[in-house]
């Protein structure tokens, strides 16, 4: 950890930030860059060698160590009370202008060195989703209308409160090194049927059954464990709606390292349809 760097683990019991400032400091994290793959491989008769059959990327395993650097006393009591087992954690790491961050469950409570003055720790956690993700969100707008309007603002001449969007495809692009979960928003402005959302490279759409009316929205979740459609109706009451989904609406479509193009359409009446992607803007496999 340079100077520059700096980590924040952040429980429901509170917030520790380890940083040069801070009394707080951390020497090492290791496990932050390896991530061990299982790699199953068989073997025909008479084959040489193996075939993969599968591959399966583990959980991440980390271990911080670092000291505390001041008021040993009272930091000491923080971190054993904000670093609790059976409470998860999110670990966020800042360095070079970009911030990364991991959901992690504490596998080991922080251990103290004893002594007088400075007193170094260590501390264990376990990552279940492995890859880092930014803590940026991007929102794409893949159609529709699209707000113009904005203040200050001038009156004279001719302006618009907002522009349709008639392209039929988007590029979207992924700047990590993983694949991307997103939540798809389709959002109508005035009765549309069957709105659809489609990925030209991986050849799989989502796709809404029925209508949807004025002021209706179906948000489609593609994160594992977070897997869901909920409706949000113009009033603004909420309700599931995993049942408008077509049976071969693809629910792990994400975006792909690099670029995505997508295209949104409708059954009837594309042109009351909003649609946008938002998506973490990255996701690597290690810092």
């Amino acid at each position: 950890m340079d100077k520059k760097t700096k980590i924040t683990y952040k429980s429901d019991l509170g917030e520790i930030l380890f940083a040069v400032s801070s009394p707080f400091w951390v020497s090492e994290i290791k496990g932050a860059s390896g991530l061990p793959v299982d790699v199953a491989v068989s073997a025909g008769y008479k084959q040489q060698g193996g075939s993969i059959s599968s591959q399966t990327v583990k959980q991440r395993t980390l271990t911080i160590n670092g000291s505390i650097l001041r008021s040993v006393a009272v930091n000491r009591r923080k971190m054993l009370d904000v670093m609790a087992p059976l409470h998860k954690g999110t670990l966020t790491v800042e360095q070079n202008g970009e911030s990364w961050y991991l959901e992690v469950y504490p596998t080991q409570a922080p251990d103290f060195d004893d002594g007088e003055g400075a007193q170094a720790f260590q501390f264990s956690a376990v990552a279940p989703f492995p890859y880092w993700r930014t803590t940026a969100t991007a929102r794409t707008m893949v159609g529709g209308l699209q707000a113009l309007f904005k203040t200050p603002f001038y009156t004279g001449g001719k302006w618009y409160i907002s522009k349709y969007s008639d392209t039929y495809l988007t590029n979207v692009r992924n700047t990590g090194n993983v694949k991307i979960p997103i939540k798809a928003v389709f959002k109508a402005v005035t009765d549309c049927t069957e709105p659809e959302l489609y990925h030209v490279g991986d050849h799989t759409y989502i796709r809404i059954l029925g209508t949807l009316y004025a002021g209706q929205a179906i948000t489609v979740n593609t994160a594992y464990g977070q897997r869901r459609a909920t409706l949000t109706d113009k009033d603004g009451t909420t309700s599931d709606a995993f049942h408008r989904l077509d049976i071969d609406s693809d629910l792990e479509l994400g975006l792909d390292p690099g670029d995505n193009i997508l295209r949104y359409t409708a059954r009837s009446n594309r042109e009351g349809l909003q649609l946008y992607v938002v998506a973490e803007e990255g996701v690597v496999n290690g810092l």
